[in-house]
């Protein structure tokens, strides 16, 4: 495996199935980095701070308050570990136009606090959202409340709160692929040598950041007569947790069989479940820890991963994953570059269709030339297992010719019953020639090597 790598040394294109997948996952890839266009309208950031950011939009589908309030909690959602739990709501007792609520969420395991105001308009009701940090001081609430008052982000239009981090700005410069699949930005000081996004591709930061994208790979099940085979992952079609933590073992030994670091993970939960792109397919958002350690030492790692399990056959399935990983101590400053880096992915999807059908030849080409493999090597087990029973029967016939002598005597049998006798060996011509004179055929003689260990049967 090499070192630079998230977990496999290169994706497996374990099924042809993979090159349909690809346009289709790619986009899946940053779901949770792509905000998702709200059917109310656009939100606008008004004022961001290092301790959390103030949003406002226009909502259409609100005629009261209550129902503005209402709709906004289940519109946020998304952004938290778990939905915002309300704390207090209240609104004007007289012209029931204001209202607002507070609550409490967190993101990343990141304590934080918000706050829901709402005024009805003629057009339906105003509404704003802030959000922060638990631990913040009342100073950067007032930055919040009174953008004039602190910091000012820049006011550009969002889809919808988020407790994540603001999309990071920094400047990025484009990465084509050499066989014009598509295009990927890369910040100053980071790097890939990705030729094709058709097979997954991971970006490297300057500070043991990485980003990993488009990257898939099969996987047997269990029931699976190819699990079995070298290089196969093995892991239940379970939920996407479930079958991340099964791989993870396995993504290991074949980092240290390659001279790459050992690597566990803590603190393993799912996020959020995200709508799958396939039929019967399963996907999630999953955060982690990431212990890797190796001769120099562990170092430790916060991992935010999107995965998709999608069937193939009853036996196995294809995993697609999309992954960002850095250090704990420079997550918080990282993150928003890397979700800038994996929505910058872009694809020619002309190219990728063309390179999809020649992925297609090859793989199939790759399992009739494994099937032609696999016969011909049966075949030889086959020929070499006869050759074996040969020698052993001959072998075998040789001790028997002896030991009849030893023991002076054979068998003769009455064709018509079946009945056998045993005669003395030195005169058992004579005796069977003398019983076949009336009867031609009936008697046979059986010698020792016959009845003990007959010719194997021709196959």
């Amino acid at each position: 495996m090499s070192k630079r790598t998230l977990w496999v040394s290169a994706p497996h294109a374990g099924s042809p199935r993979l090159v349909t997948f690809i346009t289709t996952l790619i986009p899946l890839a940053v779901v949770l980095f792509a905000t998702a266009v709200s059917a109310q309208g656009t939100w606008q950031t008004v004022a961001q701070t290092r301790w959390g950011r103030a949003e406002v939009t226009q909502r259409t589908d609100a005629r009261s308050v209550a129902s503005a309030l209402k709709l906004t909690l289940a519109e946020i959602a998304d952004a938290f570990d778990a939905p915002p739990t309300v704390r207090q709501a209240w609104q004007d007792a007289r012209a029931h136009s204001h209202g607002g609520a507070t609550f409490v969420a967190s993101s990343r395991r990141v304590p934080l606090k918000g706050l829901i105001t709402c005024r009805l308009t003629q057009r339906g009701a105003l509404v704003a959202v802030v959000t922060i940090r638990a631990d913040a001081p009342k100073e950067a609430w007032d930055q919040l409340l009174r953008p004039e008052a602190g910091e000012q982000g820049p006011r550009t239009t969002a889809a919808a709160p988020s407790a994540l981090p603001a999309a990071a700005t920094v400047p990025l410069r484009t990465y084509a692929f050499a066989d014009g699949t598509g295009t990927v930005g890369l910040p100053n000081g980071w790097r890939t040598s990705a030729q094709s996004v058709m097979q997954g591709l991971f970006v490297e930061g300057p500070g043991d950041q990485l980003v990993g994208l488009a990257l898939s790979f099969g996987v047997q099940t269990p029931f699976s007569s190819l699990r079995g085979l070298p290089g196969s992952l093995v892991a239940p079609f379970a939920t996407p947790q479930q079958t991340f933590a099964a791989l993870v073992p396995q993504w290991s030994q074949q980092s240290v069989r390659e001279g790459g670091p050992s690597r566990s993970v803590d603190s393993l939960q799912t996020l959020m479940e995200v709508p799958a792109t396939m039929p019967n397919g399963r996907a999630a958002v999953l955060t982690y820890g990431l212990t890797e350690t190796s001769r120099a030492g562990s170092r430790h790692y916060f991992g935010l991963t999107q995965i998709e399990l999608v069937p193939t056959n009853q036996t196995s399935f294809m995993v697609f994953l999309t992954q960002l990983r850095a250090p704990d101590a420079s997550w918080a400053r990282d993150e928003p570059v890397m979700l800038q880096i994996a929505r910058s992915l872009k694809t020619n999807d002309d190219r990728v269709t063309a390179k999809s059908g020649e992925a297609l030849a090859a793989q199939n080409q790759w399992f009739a030339n494994q099937q032609a493999d696999h016969r011909r090597q049966v075949e030889s087990n086959d020929a070499q297992h006869r050759q074996w029973e040969r020698d052993s029967n001959a072998r075998s016939r040789g001790h028997d010719d002896f030991d009849e002598v030893l023991r002076g005597y054979r068998t003769v049998e009455d064709t018509n019953t079946g009945e056998r006798r045993s005669v003395d060996l030195g005169n058992v011509d004579g005796v069977v020639d003398e019983l076949n004179r009336g009867d031609p055929g009936r008697y046979q003689q059986i010698p020792l090597r016959d009845e003990a260990d007959p010719l194997p049967r021709r196959r």
